[in-house]
Parts: C-alpha cells; sequence; structure tokens
C-alpha cells in the first residue's frame, strides 16, 4: 500500500484554473528531472532521484552497523539539518528495540548542548559517526575535535580508528582524514545535497545501527520513485501544483500537522526541506508545523479564527501502532461515560476528522496525505514523495530548489567574526561582487507613485504618495522634514547604507580613477519618476551656480527616458521666443500659472522617447508617465510655482529653497528661448542601436549628449557578456532573468537594482524567458 493524497478541501480555494495550469507545468519538470543528463544545469544536485543511485556501500553500512550493535552502549551520530535529520526522524518515531543508544551532536553551538553530549558518552562503549559534505560546517567540526578528544583519553589509536566513522564527499579533507587514521570512510554522494540525502549513506549507517530494516526502508523510496514515473509525477506533481496554486492566492504559510506524536522530527526533516529549498528570492511559503491534538490547544485556535494566510496539510496515519481502550467506571463520576469502550485510536481519528472539516470550513486550504503506518516501507514512500515534491514546487516559484546561498552566507559571516583564516564576511567582501539594492521610495511634493507600484509589482497605492524612486541614490533629499532618501543595500545580499559602505574604500567600489575625481560619490543619480499631477515649472543650477548660491559641487543637468504612459502624457520644455526675465518674474510674483507654464513648449511624450534636460532649461513633466531621469547627484531645484495644479500650495521660499529670487531667475537660462520645432531637434534625442552577442544594446544618452552620466538600454536574448570598464548600476526595465559574476548569481526581475563594482570585471545577463531588457547606467568619465 502506497501513500494517498486528496487535496479536495484545497483546491476549491485556488483561483479556476490554477490548479490545472499549475499541475501542467509541475508534470513537466518531473519529465525534465527524470530525463536529465551529465550535460544538464541540475545533472551536479539530482543523484538522489534515482534511489538505487543514492543507497551506496551497503554492504559495509550494514556490517559496520552489526559491529556497533555488538559493541557500543552509545552511537552519536554528529551531522546537522539534513545530516542527521532524516535519520533521526525515522529512528525518534519507530524506536527498534535494542542496540547502543542514539545521541545527536554536531547540531548546536551551546556549550549546555555539547556538555550533555559529553555526559551522555562518559564512561561507555562509543562510536560516533561524523557527517560533513565538504567539512566545514562549524557544528560538526567543532563537536568532532571536543568528542575526538574525549574519546583518546580512553581509546588507542588504533581502538580509535574502528570507532570512528566518517562521511564526506571522495577527494574531502574528511577522507583525506580517514585515511591518515585508517577510519571508516562513507560516501557522501557528490551529486547529492545534505537536505536530498535520505537514500544516502549519511542516513542509512545510523539506520542500520538503530535496527531498522534499510533493505525496506529503500524498498519504499523505490516503489514511490516506480509509482510517480508511470504517472508523470502522479500524486507528487499534484500536490506540489495545489500548494503552488494556493501561494499565487495570497496563501504565504503552509503547516503540516500530525495526530501522531512520532511523526515530530519528521516534521523537522520537512520545514528544513522547504524551508532551504524555496526560501529565495522573496518567495517560498514558510513550512510550519502542528502536532495535535496538543497544539490544539494554542495554534489551533489560530488556525481556525486567525488570518487567512495559512494552508494546512495533514499527515494522517491508519494504523495507529497500538491499542489502548477506555474501561468503564461508572462510580467514579467524572462525566467522562461516553468514552467508555473506546480505543484511543479512535478518539485520535474523530479529532482528526473533526478538526479537518472545522479548518476547511474557517477557510483554511486542507489536503491530507495518508500514510499507510509507520515503518520503514513507509518512511521511504515519504521521503521520496517530498524530495520530489519540493524539487517541483521550487521550479514553479522559479527558484533554485537545491542551492541554498542564504545558509552559504550566515556560514562566511560567522567564520569572518571566528578569525578563520583566509575567511571573508559578507561585508568585506562587498566590493568584489555585484549586489541587490533595495527598492528606496521617496515622497516628493506631488501625489502619484502608483504606475512605479505596478512596475515593482505591486498593487496600485501600495506605497501611497511615494511619487519618486531613488536608485542607487548617496544623496539626501533636500525637503525640510524628509526621511533617509540614500539606498541600502538587500538584507540578503550584505545590507547597510550603500553610502556609507562607499566611504569605506570608495576606490575598491568605484575605482581608483574616479574615486580621485569624485571620492565616494558615483557621480550620477537614477530616478523613477510618476506623479498623478503636472510637475510645477522648475530649472536646476549648473555646477557654477550650485557652488555659487548653494556650496554644492554638482549642478543638476538631467535626461529622461519614458517607461510608460497611461493615456497622452505631455512635458514642457523651454521657452517659447520671448520670454524675458523681467516678464518671467512678473508672472512668478502674481502666482499666474496657467501664464507660466504658457512660457514654455508643450509636447506629447510615448515610451521609449530620449529628452535631455541640461541645467538651466526650464521644463515641467506633465501626469500619467513613468519616466526613469538620469541626473547629476544632487537635490536642488528652482521653481516658478508654489501653487500646485490641485490648488494646494507650499511654502513660497520652496521657490528658491531660501537661495532668494536671485538666485532663482539666474538659474533659468532665458537664452534657450527657440521655436518649438528647434526645442525638439535640441533635446529629444535619437537612441543608436546596435547588435552585441547575446542581445541588442541602446545607447539613449551618449557623450555627445553629455558628459554628466550615460544611459544604455541592454536587452538579452540569450547570455549576453557584458564588459565593466567602471563600476555599474543596473535597474531592469522588462522581464526576468539572472545577473552572474563575481563569483555571484543574482536573480533579476522588473524593477531589481544592481550595482557593480569596478573590480568586477564582467558580468553576464541571461534571461529567464524572451528577452531581459535592463538601463545600465554609465558614471561620468573622471
Amino acid at each position: 500500500m502506497n501513500l494517498n493524497l486528496d487535496s479536495d478541501l484545497a483546491r476549491r480555494m485556488a483561483a479556476p484554473g490554477e490548479v490545472e495550469a499549475a499541475l501542467a507545468d509541475a508534470k513537466a519538470e518531473y519529465r525534465r528531472l527524470a530525463a536529465l543528463g551529465s550535460e544538464d544545469k541540475d545533472w551536479p544536485v539530482t543523484g538522489w532521484f534515482h534511489c538505487a543511485e543514492a543507497a551506496q556501500q551497503l554492504d559495509l553500512i550494514k556490517e559496520k552497523a552489526a559491529e556497533i550493535r555488538e559493541n557500543a552502549d552509545v552511537f552519536v551520530l554528529v551531522g546537522v539539518g539534513g545530516s542527521n535529520q532524516a535519520a533521526r526522524a525515522m529512528i525518534e518515531a519507530i524506536q527498534k528495540p535494542g542496540g547502543p543508544e542514539i545521541v545527536y551532536a554536531g547540531n548546536t553551538l551551546s556549550a549546555h548542548g555539547v556538555a550533555q553530549v559529553l555526559q551522555k558518552i562518559e564512561g561507555k562503549s562509543v562510536y560516533i559517526n561524523v557527517i560533513a559534505k565538504n567539512f566545514e560546517t562549524l557544528e560538526p567540526g567543532s563537536h568532532y575535535r571536543v568528542l575526538r578528544a574525549a574519546m583518546a583519553k580512553r581509546y588507542s589509536k588504533e581502538e580509535m580508528a574502528k570507532r570512528v566513522v566518517l562521511t564526506g564527499t571522495v577527494g574531502s579533507r574528511l577522507e583525506e582524514i580517514a585515511k591518515e587514521n585508517g577510519c571508516t570512510f562513507l560516501h557522501f554522494p557528490r551529486r547529492v545535497g545534505g537536505r536530498y540525502s535520505a537514500f544516502t549513506p549519511v542516513a542509512l549507517l545510523a539506520l542500520a545501527v538503530a535496527g531498522l530494516d534499510v533493505d525496506e526502508y529503500l524498498a519504499g523510496g523505490l516503489a514511490m520513485e516506480e509509482e510517480l514515473a508511470k504517472t508523470e509525477g502522479g500524486i507528487v506533481a499534484e500536490y506540489a501544483a495545489v500548494r503552488y496554486a494556493l501561494y499565487r492566492r495570497g496563501f504565504q504559510v503552509e503547516m503540516l500537522t500530525a495526530f501522531e506524536p512520532r511523526l515530530y522530527w519528521a516534521e523537522q526533516w520537512w520545514k528544513q526541506l522547504f524551508g532551504e529549498s524555496e526560501g529565495k528570492d522573496k518567495k517560498g511559503m514558510l513550512p510550519a508545523s502542528m502536532i495535535d491534538s496538543e497544539d490544539l490547544h494554542s495554534m489551533g485556535q489560530y488556525m481556525q479564527d486567525g488570518l487567512r494566510f495559512m494552508t494546512e496539510t495533514f499527515l494522517a496515519v491508519d494504523d495507529p501502532g497500538a491499542s489502548v481502550v477506555i474501561e468503564p467506571d461508572p462510580d467514579f463520576g467524572d462525566a467522562f461515560d461516553y468514552l467508555d469502550g473506546m480505543d484511543f485510536a479512535n478518539i485520535n481519528r474523530a479529532a482528526e476528522k473533526a478538526t479537518i472539516h472545522a479548518h476547511a470550513a474557517g477557510g483554511v486550504p486542507c489536503t491530507v496525505l495518508r500514510l499507510p503506518r509507520i515503518d520503514e516501507r513507509t518512511f521511504g514512500l515519504l521521503y521520496y514523495f517530498f524530495m520530489v515534491a519540493c524539487a517541483l514546487s521550487g521550479r514553479l516559484l522559479g527558484v533554485d530548489p537545491f542551492d541554498q546561498e542564504g545558509v552559504e552566507e550566515y556560514k562566511r559571516s560567522m567564520f569572518a567574526a571566528l578569525g578563520k583564516p583566509g575567511a571573508k564576511g559578507r561585508m568585506s567582501g562587498l566590493s568584489a561582487r555585484p549586489f541587490r539594492l533595495a527598492a528606496n521610495r521617496v515622497n516628493y511634493l506631488l501625489p502619484g507613485g502608483e504606475m512605479i507600484d505596478a512596475f515593482l509589482g505591486l498593487e496600485r497605492g501600495a506605497v501611497p504618495g511615494a511619487s519618486q524612486m531613488w536608485v542607487a541614490s548617496v544623496v539626501q533629499s533636500t525637503l525640510p522634514g524628509a526621511a533617509d532618501s540614500r539606498s541600502y543595500i538587500l538584507p540578503e545580499d550584505g545590507g547597510g547604507c550603500l553610502a556609507e559602505e562607499l566611504q569605506k574604500d570608495p576606490a575598491a567600489f568605484l575605482g581608483s580613477a574616479h574615486a580621485a575625481a569624485f571620492g565616494a560619490d558615483p557621480g550620477y543619480l537614477l530616478k523613477l519618476l510618476h506623479s498623478s499631477q503636472r510637475l510645477l515649472v522648475q530649472a536646476h543650477p549648473d555646477k557654477a551656480k550650485a557652488e555659487k548660491y548653494f556650496r554644492w559641487p554638482h549642478g543638476k543637468t538631467e535626461a529622461w527616458y519614458v517607461l510608460a504612459t497611461e493615456g497622452q502624457a505631455y512635458i514642457w520644455a523651454g521657452f517659447r521666443p520671448g520670454v524675458t526675465r523681467e516678464s518671467f518674474l512678473a508672472l512668478i510674483e502674481k502666482q499666474d500659472t496657467a501664464a507660466i507654464l504658457g512660457c514654455l513648449h508643450q509636447f506629447a511624450i510615448a515610451p521609449g522617447d530620449v529628452i535631455f534636460i541640461p541645467a538651466g532649461l526650464p521644463h515641467a513633466m506633465g501626469a500619467n508617465s513613468l519616466v526613469a531621469e538620469i541626473q547629476e547627484p544632487t537635490d536642488i531645484t528652482l521653481r516658478a510655482e508654489y501653487i500646485r495644479p490641485d490648488g494646494s500650495r507650499l511654502p513660497p521660499e520652496s521657490l528658491h529653497s531660501g537661495a532668494g529670487m536671485e538666485a532663482l531667475l539666474d538659474c533659468f537660462d532665458f537664452s534657450s528661448a527657440a521655436p518649438k520645432e528647434a526645442v525638439r531637434e535640441k533635446y529629444f534625442l535619437t537612441p543608436a542601436r546596435r547588435p552585441v552577442p547575446g542581445g541588442e544594446e541602446t545607447t539613449l544618452i551618449g557623450p555627445d549628449a553629455t558628459d554628466c552620466f550615460g544611459l544604455a538600454r541592454v536587452c538579452a536574448a540569450g547570455p549576453c557578456r557584458r564588459k565593466n570598464p567602471s563600476f555599474r548600476v543596473l535597474l531592469v526595465e522588462k522581464g526576468e532573468g539572472e545577473l552572474s559574476g563575481g563569483g555571484v548569481t543574482l536573480p533579476l526581475k522588473q524593477g531589481t537594482e544592481v550595482f557593480i563594482p569596478a573590480g568586477v570585471e564582467g558580468y553576464t545577463l541571461t534571461p529567464k524567458g524572451d528577452e531581459l531588457a535592463v538601463l545600465e547606467c554609465i558614471p561620468p568619465a573622471p
């Protein structure tokens, strides 16, 4: 008998057609996994897919396990995460009699925990199995040293060799140690990650030492493998599809619930499998677990009446494994006579059935995975079911279910904190690799931002009033009371303020020539702008006037690239012929906003337009457009209006930021007055396209327009290799994919910001789908 999946109560809460579409994708992914060859990307990490391939050295394992069962009082399993969870879950659930006590080590840095392990082995006959794929993980490595020291006080070198089993990859330092000391060495298959190692020697030795039938266990895994092969993923693809469809509906937590306490450690194994495999790129359901009926008296309340963002999967067991009947006791008067003659197995089933019904009725999508019993074969079925399901689920989400960069980052930081030679923490290596920046939304005078919300994949209005987004900003807004408008690095990529990191080593991040000329300043700022009203008529100072009036080292020349419009959108730019300093001042003093706007030419704009706005050119951006603006890195604006289009007013001093009317008028270039077509020809730029390997590059703003900055649009149709002659800032305009370079691979989607330090020689853009379009910001020449 195999497993049975009932997802009807969960399917009802998915969007119409969503499960069916996801099921087709899951089956396609299963077919891909089943057909993998050595040339495929996932080949190096899918050695677990075939049970027979994973289960290596069986004869040696059985022989060593028999020796340990005969001679050991205590068997210490030294490993963390996937290196002990699968074995522990089975051992604790099945609990065969006889054999040594199993002690779990290598899974904590608690001094108290380590001391308890040492207490348990004191005066006992001890064998240990140290498991570490590359023997760099801190917990098992440190515990092995402590255990080795304790055992060396009691055993000779020859006896130690017999009592220590090492499990690692061939060619690792652990294999060298095994050879140097004559220890038994078991293979941690190179093509299997820790959390997928349930059918490998990683788990098999401990299972055999505990007296479990490893042949029956492997037979269960093989049975599930064969069933799925016949059905293109069958119930596993269904489970993956249903949970993905629910995730798409906003369900963010999956609660794995069992009414059998023996499954507690199986739930811990499941949480690691899915948490480490899916929790990436700000995606994935949070795996959580409950053991009922105990947890019904705590978490059960939340499941029934809390927020509806959780789905629940029940592990139901048909055979309870025991029978305890409640005998009648009519004279005691405890009011539980209604239970007379009932078996606890039936009471537990009734509680389970009632809970499923109540939670489903309360709006929780409920799936039931039914197990025939708790034994070795069932665990084989269950482990293979969930490992394949996790692989399919990760691919449906669009993440790599086989890596764990977040875990590796914590390790690097910890090694650096502990002083490991050659170790570099997250921050110490930041200037050597690309990293992403968090979306930096800025509230700036006028309402808007809904088009930026949509661009970032958010609901419109998700960030109220944030009509701008500043990309790779080291600039602080000059608006009174403005919040921090500097950009911050995503926590998973290093965290911290970009400006502060650049200050630590400008040359490393920006290049020595740029740093010599500009210090820790990138020399430009990219913004996304969307206002639901017309922006006020304004101009910006050039470098000389910025220094004269505002003591600032940069002027504010800028350029606009139109990303999107809603309906017909407009801008205003350039004075009409005849506008003079005196006539314009008179209109400002009257705040005749219609006449002020009428001094400028009006232009219709469309996506793809590029408009150059040099310092001094009067301009105003209309409503209903999403524009990428690249500019010199300053926030100095001189305005001709303080009455907004909706009639609301800014303080009069907002016209000139306290510099006075003379400064305001001096920053408007009245010599730029010209006929409309002359203004269009001069300031509307023509993009220049050229093919590049893997795609196309379009120069939007080149050196012919300005030496203040540059902007290119790179469209990758396949792997597109880019050189990095100096640092770069990228903004994904369209599509999804990944960026690889500097030893890292970063996922990309529309709105992702990436900073590429000068030390990264180059990078590759790889689309997921037909096209990946990226805006590439180019700094000023030193």
